[in-house]
This record gives C-alpha cells, sequence and structure tokens, in this order.
C-alpha cells in the first residue's frame, strides 16, 4: 500500500507558512535538527503540515529515533484537522499494526477519509480494501471504481492495478484495449509490471497492434527495474532475433540476471546457454550447475536436461544411473520426452 513521504512533498504545500517551507529546506538539505526546529513550534500550535512532517520523521526514523507511537500521536493531530497525508498514513499504521494493535476496520475508515479528499493514495488503497476483503466483504466493483478515481488522479500503481483488472475482467468486463491505455499511462510513470504487460500485449498483438520494437522497449525497461520475468522475455527476444538484432550474449546477460533472482526457467535457460557457448569447462561447469539448481527446485525440462547431461557425460561424469534417476523424476512430472526415452535406458539401449 502506498505512504507519503517528505521527498515526494516539497511543491504540495505551496502554502505553507515561511517557516515551514524553511523546514522543508533545512530537511532536504539534511540538516534534520534544523527541521524540526522549525516545525515543533507550529505543530504545537497546531499547525497541520507541521504535525504531518514530525509525524513522518519520528515513522521513517529519520533525523530522530524511530518511534512509531510519537509518529501516531502528531499523525492523529494532522489528521483530525482533515490532513489527508497524514490521514493515509495513520491508516497505513493500523493496517500493518505498526506501533498500535492491527485494525484493518480503523485503517479503512482512515481510507475512507482521505479519498473523500481525492487523495489517490487514500483511494488505491481503498481499492485494495475491496478488493482483497480486508476488513469488509470483496467487492470487486468497488475496488474497480476506487481504482478507477486513483487512476484518473494520477496513480501509477492504480493505474497498472486498473489495467489488470481490465485485462482480467475482475469488478468489470474483460477490455483488452482499456488495459492497454491504463498500462501505457502506468508504463509512462516507469511502473515496471505496466511495462511488462504491455510489452506482452504488443507481442501478441492484444489491445493494441503488434510492435515487436515498442515490446523490447517496453520489456528492457522492465528487465533493468529487476523484473524477472521481462528479464526472461526480453533474454528470449535477443537470442532469436525478434524485435531488436540477434544478440545471444546479451541473452545470456539478461537470463543470468533472472536466474540470480532464483528463477527456475532462466536458470535453466541460461545454463544451457552456459553450455552451448562454452569455451573453458569452468564455463561448462558453470552450466552444468544452473540447470542442477533448477532440476532440484523441480523443473520437469532442466530434469530432463540433467538426465541427458549425465547420459553423455557432457560436464560431468557419466552416469547411467544417474541419468535414469532424474529422467525418471521428469517423467514422474510429466515430461513428454523424458517418458519417451525412460522406457529405453530402463532397458538399457
Amino acid at each position: 500500500m502506498a505512504r507519503t513521504t517528505l521527498p515526494l512533498l516539497t511543491t504540495l504545500f505551496l502554502s505553507a507558512c515561511a517557516t515551514t517551507q524553511s523546514g522543508l529546506r533545512a530537511y532536504h538539505g539534511g540538516d534534520y535538527s534544523a527541521a524540526i526546529g522549525a516545525w515543533t513550534p507550529l505543530a504545537e500550535a497546531g499547525e497541520p503540515d507541521a504535525q504531518f512532517f514530525l509525524g513522518t520523521m519520528y515513522d521513517d526514523g529519520v533525523g530522530v529515533q524511530q518511534d512509531k507511537l510519537e509518529a501516531l500521536e502528531w499523525y492523529l493531530l494532522a489528521a483530525g484537522s482533515g490532513h489527508p497525508k497524514a490521514q493515509t498514513n495513520l491508516g497505513l499504521l493500523y493496517f500493518h499494526g505498526d506501533g498500535v494493535a492491527r485494525s484493518h476496520e480503523r485503517a479503512l475508515r482512515w481510507f475512507q477519509r482521505a479519498a473523500e479528499q481525492e487523495f489517490p493514495e487514500a483511494e488505491s488503497n481503498l481499492g485494495v480494501h475491496f478488493l482483497l476483503g480486508i476488513g469488509v466483504d470483496p467487492d470487486p466493483e468497488e475496488a474497480h471504481r476506487w481504482f478507477t478515481r486513483a487512476a484518473a488522479h494520477g496513480h501509477a500503481k492504480a493505474q497498472r492495478i486498473l489495467g489488470t483488472m481490465f485485462e482480467e475482467g475482475t469488478g468489470c468486463e474483460t477490455d483488452d484495449c482499456a488495459a492497454a491505455r491504463w498500462y501505457e499511462e502506468s508504463a509512462r510513470s516507469g511502473e515496471p509490471d505496466a511495462m511488462l504487460r504491455l510489452g506482452v500485449m504488443h507481442l501478441e498483438a492484444r489491445g493494441v497492434s503488434l510492435d515487436e520494437g515498442r515490446a523490447a522497449e517496453l520489456l528492457t525497461g522492465a528487465a533493468k527495474a529487476g523484473e524477472v520475468d521481462a528479464q526472461v522475455l526480453i533474454g528470449w527476444m535477443h537470442f532469436t532475433g525478434r524485435g531488436v538484432p540477434r544478440n545471444p550474449a546479451k541473452a545470456s546477460a539478461w537470463l543470468a540476471a533472472a536466474a540470480h533472482q532464483g528463477d527456475r526457467g532462466a536458470q535453466a535457460s541460461f545454463g544451457r546457454a552456459c553450455i552451448e557457448q562454452a569455451t573453458t569447462d569452468q564455463a561448462l561447469t558453470e552450466g552444468v550447475q544452473w540447470i542442477q539448481l533448477a532440476a532440484t527446485e523441480g523443473l520437469a525440462h532442466a530434469q530432463y536436461d540433467l538426465a541427458l547431461l549425465y547420459l553423455r557425460g557432457t560436464g560431468v561424469e557419466r552416469s547411467r544411473e544417474q541419468a535414469l534417476r532424474w529422467m525418471e523424476r521428469a517423467a514422474a512430472a510429466g515430461h513428454a520426452g523424458a517418458i519417451s526415452r525412460l522406457a529405453a535406458l530402463s532397458d538399457g539401449d
């Protein structure tokens, strides 16, 4: 769920008094003592922005010892004056049980008060409540309404979620064109999952035109942000030359990135790439190790590949016993190639 932090707020309080602004300047300059000195007398005098700023500092432990109860007190004062950002952060303390007893019902009430003021983070948080049935009965249509409001107010994550709701027909009729439009809006704000999903839609010509170049651009952006599925897809595109010039080295680099994040399919694919491109025993061994890792984690086609490596003695000592063991595991998982080869192995052919 989204919360509001101080680095995002410099331009949001132009009506604040000069002392509040001097606190912001001190905060962004790293002079936290001066920021506290500027905001504390204002907060004690009932100024909601200053109360909110102090609450955020205690909430995050920036410039002060982290103290969730102190943050709660300042948020309560600001929220009671109708401060939507304080209301949202207060709701999050109750949602997570962070320094207070967890209460999804209280969280919901505070999010509702902020959302009534058209604060997008609160609108999106309400969408989560209704979508997942947290503190309320699940209501996809109501969730869709709140995500629509947050998305219209520029909330990138809400735009991405709304796109997914249109794509999957959750709380609305399935509409790939609407999904693509919201993914596009979210992707412009740099939301990695939106870039991934829109990239896939361009590859499949769903809701948008077939555009492999645009897909590659989007998937690269998502991959750079750490999206594992995007790393696998852009690696595959570089390997096949679809949408980008064929480049096995780049393909391997992206598969390696995904493999290091624990993606079993990427581990197996990167392992195969290492073996196919190996010019040293070390590279060959590394490839085998990646396939072994994916196989041990239960990936059937990695188990099949590992069985073949043992059967041929590629990167490992040849072992019919090990080949049979891994082939049996792959066959038990339903791998067609393993099933067809298992009888021959068992017969000793």
